[in-house]
């Protein structure tokens, strides 16, 4: 099961996570609670006001509590209401508040999609992850990637990226590639009024490119869904992230990391190595939960 807790980045996903099978709640009651909830009079409403307490299938055994917007006291909440269900709180981004762990019920576990935050604090490490139900399109669509001018595919948020971003775009049309770089950075509560890019949208723009560009800030944060795209839907990919070499599923055919000492012009003439179905099978979403019932990385 899983309980949302970003109202603009995880529904995106919500018809991949239903597909495989999985239950999923929003933690608040609803939009205008959200809307309080970020607002500055907060502080003039009970902690109950804002949230709800998910209702459990008999048959779930896990609940999964997404990090964004998680309040403590609601968590432990939950614990309370199901003494007999396995709680994990998920950390899909990097810790800025460990002080948090300290508040929660003992019973809860932390997990952490970055390594780097597990050796920091402590806390159980597992996988990103990609869904078991685009497999099958995703093998069916596969196309060798272009050469030597492909198409590279940059999406995402702004977050003080874009002057580095240019240059990389500027770079790649240097050595000839073609690009699309979408950035975005919706004011603070655009998100909840505006129908935010369906995921199916960016999936057929990961379709109709050849590369996929992945740029951190962090560079020791946890691996993005770019990664996974690339792997799952046989594309290239570009990266800032040196440690990426370290995945299972590094290929140098099939990754380029910035400021390496090979050209891009080799690196898009070599062709795309499938990587092994076993490897990209550790990835599925089916086998992320499996983890977590294993107590296994």
């Amino acid at each position: 099961m899983i309980i949302y807790y970003d109202l603009r980045r995880v529904p995106l996903f919500k018809p991949y996570f239903e597909a495989s099978g999985i239950h999923h709640e929003n933690q608040f009651r609803n939009l205008a609670t959200f809307l309080i909830h970020e607002s500055r009079i907060r502080k003039y409403f009970s902690n109950y006001f804002f949230f709800k307490v998910p209702k459990v299938d008999p048959d779930d055994d896990i609940i999964i509590a997404f990090d964004s917007k998680t309040n403590s006291k609601h968590l432990n909440r939950i614990c309370a209401r199901y003494p007999d269900k396995r709680i994990i709180y998920w950390c899909w981004n990097p810790v800025t508040n460990p002080k948090l762990f300290d508040l929660f019920d003992e019973r809860i576990q932390v997990w952490t999609y970055s390594r780097a935050d597990s050796i920091k604090y402590g806390i159980k490490l597992n996988t990103q992850f990609y869904f078991d139900c685009l497999t099958d399109e995703a093998t069916a669509s596969f196309r060798e990637p272009s050469r030597p001018s492909p198409k590279v595919l940059f999406l995402g948020r702004d977050k003080g990226r874009a002057q580095a971003l240019g240059s990389i775009e500027a770079l790649l049309k240097e050595h000839g590639a073609k690009t699309e770089f979408i950035l975005t950075e919706p004011p603070k509560y655009k998100a909840a009024f505006e129908k935010l890019m369906p995921y199916r949208e960016v999936i057929n723009k990961v379709k109709a490119s050849d590369i996929l560009l992945d740029y951190y800030l962090d560079t020791t944060a946890g691996l993005s869904l770019r990664p996974m795209e690339a792997m799952f839907w046989g594309k290239k990919l570009i990266t800032n992230m040196e440690s990426i070499r370290d995945q299972d599923f590094y290929d140098p055919n099939n990754i380029y990391v910035l400021g390496e000492d090979r050209s891009l012009d080799d690196f898009f003439m070599a062709p795309y190595r499938p990587v092994d179905p076993e490897i990209k099978n550790r990835y599925l979403i089916s086998n992320w939960i499996r983890r977590f019932d294993r107590n296994e990385e």
